[in-house]
């Protein structure tokens, strides 16, 4: 049985992300390649999930924004826990969530030069007023009208979609995830390192999602 959130195939996943072949096997060359859970590629490669075709949206968003494309995807994949948890807000809940991504300056933030952050986009100047400065650049993404312009694509190609991108916010699946994130994080303090996806993780996932 396939997972509930999958999409119908690899050539789905191209058409409601507008990426190509050529450039999505480019990307995987350059190291630039983003997927659900932090990996690179889909983890079941011959189901992708409509989440990988969020986190390849999201990279691209963030390039738009004026991040490299290496430095987009890295974050995509570094914080998975914190966008992940933003699409089940805006997709189940309908939410306007923010993705966000706030640069320091490196000289006085040598260990953390990054912040990545989701919450409602009514609160977000509330919460900057929290943080620390000189900041050096600030890009956001609305999560939700992500998803729908991956539905406004899915609907162009005649790809259908699931009804949901993931689980709900009140999942475990979700809870694991945010644990799991959070403690890699604090044993990679320095930089944005990308994470590893061990086989035994990656067919608990694929368990969870069927």
């Amino acid at each position: 049985m396939a997972p509930i959130f999958a999409l119908p195939s690899q050539r789905a996943l191209f058409a409601v992300t507008g990426i190509n072949p050529a450039t999505y096997r480019s990307d995987v060359f350059r190291d630039q390649s983003v997927a659900a859970f932090g990996a690179s590629e889909p983890v079941a490669r011959d189901r992708p999930l409509v989440l990988d075709a969020v986190a390849i949206r999201l990279r691209d968003e963030l390039q738009e924004l004026g991040l490299s494309r290496k430095l987009a995807a890295s974050i995509v994949r570094g914080f998975f826990d914190r966008w992940a948890e933003g699409v089940a807000y805006a997709d189940h809940e309908n939410q306007d969530v923010i993705f966000a991504v706030i640069e320091f300056d490196p000289r006085k933030f040598r260990d953390v030069p990054w912040v990545c952050t989701v919450g409602p986009a009514e609160k977000f100047e509330d919460y900057l007023k929290t943080l620390p400065r000189p900041r050096r650049r600030i890009v956001f993404v609305h999560l939700r009208e992500t998803l729908a312009d991956l539905r406004e694509r899915a609907a162009k190609a005649k790809v259908e979609l699931p009804e949901h991108f993931f689980v709900s916010p009140e999942h475990p699946l979700l809870a694991q995830i945010k644990t799991d994130w959070a403690k890699w994080r604090a044993d990679n303090k320095v930089g944005i390192k990308l994470p590893k996806l061990e086989r035994q993780y990656r067919q608990s996932v694929e368990d969870l999602l069927q």
